[in-house]
C-alpha cells in the first residue's frame, strides 16, 4: 500500500514539474517575428509594384475602345510619390476650370487640349493626334494659385506630319502663351526659358510640383531621333509664368 502511494506521489511531480515546459512551448513569439515555420521559408517578398500602387492604377478615366497607337513616343515618366493635399474644404485651392486650347501666336501654335494621365509604364501619356496637345489633369490647371501646369504634345509622326508643338524648340523669351479654359477664361503666360534635357535628365519633382509659384510647363521631344526606337534623345521644355491682366 505504501509502495503504491509513493509512485503515485511520484507520478504527480512528474506531471507538475512538466507543465511549465509545456506552457512556455506554447508561448507567442514576438511582436514582429516570424513564426519559426515561416522564418526564411515563406511566400516571395511583396513586390515593388504591390508595394507602392502604381500611378496608373487610380486613373479614372475610361480606357474602354482606345486603340494602339501607330507610333510609341511616351511623354516625360513620372514619380509615384505624389504629393496629398488636405482633405478639408476650407484647405481645398479655388476650383479652375480644365484647359481647352494652347495658343502661340508668335509660332503658329494653336491647338486644342485633352485631359491626359498616365500610361502603363508611369509615363505621361499624349493625345495620338499629334495636332493635340494633352494637360496633365493630376496637376495644377493653368490659372491656379500654385505649382506646375504640365501641356505637353508630340513634336511630329511619320504618318500625321508636324505636331503641335514642333515650333516649340524656336520659342523665344517673352513669347505670350495663352490657355483657354471650359469655362471661357483665358490665362496669359510670359516664356522664361527654353532648356533641352536628355529623356533620363528630365527634372520631374520641378517640372511637375504641386506647390510653390504657378507656372505653365510645355514639353515636347527633341534633339536627334533614333530610327530603331522611334524616338527623339531630348524633350524640349519651354517654362512659362503668368502675366497680370
Amino acid at each position: 500500500m505504501r509502495r503504491s502511494t509513493l509512485a503515485m506521489l511520484l507520478t504527480g511531480l512528474a506531471l507538475l514539474a512538466s507543465v511549465p515546459l509545456a506552457l512556455a512551448s506554447d508561448q507567442p513569439a514576438e511582436f514582429g517575428d516570424a513564426p519559426a515555420e515561416e522564418a526564411g521559408a515563406g511566400g516571395p517578398a511583396l513586390a515593388a509594384e504591390e508595394a507602392s500602387p502604381h500611378l496608373a492604377e487610380t486613373d479614372d478615366v475610361d480606357d474602354e475602345g482606345d486603340e494602339e497607337a501607330e507610333e510609341t513616343r511616351p511623354g516625360p515618366r513620372l514619380p509615384t510619390d505624389v504629393a496629398t493635399r488636405s482633405a478639408r474644404v476650407e484647405d481645398l485651392p479655388p476650383t479652375v476650370a480644365r484647359p481647352t486650347r494652347v495658343v502661340v501666336e508668335s509660332l503658329g501654335i494653336d491647338a486644342p487640349v485633352d485631359q491626359v494621365a498616365t500610361d502603363d509604364d508611369g509615363a505621361m501619356e499624349i493625345p495620338e493626334d499629334v495636332a493635340r496637345a494633352g494637360w496633365f489633369r493630376r496637376g495644377p490647371a493653368p490659372g491656379s494659385q500654385e505649382g506646375s501646369s504640365v501641356l505637353s504634345a508630340h513634336v511630329d509622326s511619320r504618318t500625321q506630319g508636324k505636331g503641335a508643338f514642333y515650333p516649340l524648340r524656336t520659342i523665344a523669351e517673352g513669347a505670350e502663351v495663352v490657355v483657354e479654359a471650359a469655362d471661357g477664361a483665358a490665362f496669359t503666360f510670359e516664356v522664361t526659358s527654353l532648356v533641352r534635357y536628355g529623356k533620363d535628365d528630365l527634372p520631374i519633382s520641378e517640372l511637375f510640383r504641386r506647390d510653390g509659384e504657378h507656372q505653365l510647363v510645355l514639353i515636347t521631344c527633341g534633339g536627334a531621333f533614333d530610327p530603331a526606337t522611334g524616338e527623339y534623345d531630348e524633350n524640349v521644355v519651354a517654362i512659362a509664368e503668368p502675366v497680370e491682366r
